[in-house]
């Protein structure tokens, strides 16, 4: 790896994800991370090819809501410990960037993971 490329880090909170004045709906969540993809997709075709983008995020609000799904459902399903409602949030983070059509007000979204390698400017 070259040592003259900038390294951008793009921590995104949970905020990112669902507003605060959002009730935390998937179909929010959905547009919501949709919103932020394009805008990582926009700075991916903007990056040199020396350059890198790191990406990180915050999942506070949504792993406390699922806890409370799983202790208030807790005399109908068994509750997942912390760990595991951790990464069942963390699954719905990659999850969210491919959803339907119906979420994104029909604009398709290519993977910017994929974009970025083929243009050589990843890896």
């Amino acid at each position: 790896m070259a040592k003259n490329g900038k390294r951008i880090l793009v921590a995104l909170g949970g905020n990112a994800i669902k507003q605060a004045h959002e009730k935390g709906t998937a179909e929010e969540q959905f547009r919501n991370v949709y919103t932020t993809a394009k805008h990582l997709v926009n700075m991916i075709e903007h990056l040199g090819r020396d350059d890198r983008l790191i990406i990180t995020h915050g999942n506070g609000p949504q792993a406390g809501n699922l806890a409370l799904q799983q202790d208030i459902a807790k005399d109908v399903v068994p509750p997942q410990p912390l760990d595991v409602v951790g990464a069942m949030t963390q699954g719905h983070r990659l999850h969210a960037p491919a959803v339907p059509r119906e979420h994104n007000d029909g604009e398709g979204l290519e993977g910017p993971s994929s974009r970025h390698s083929q243009s050589g400017a990843g890896g």
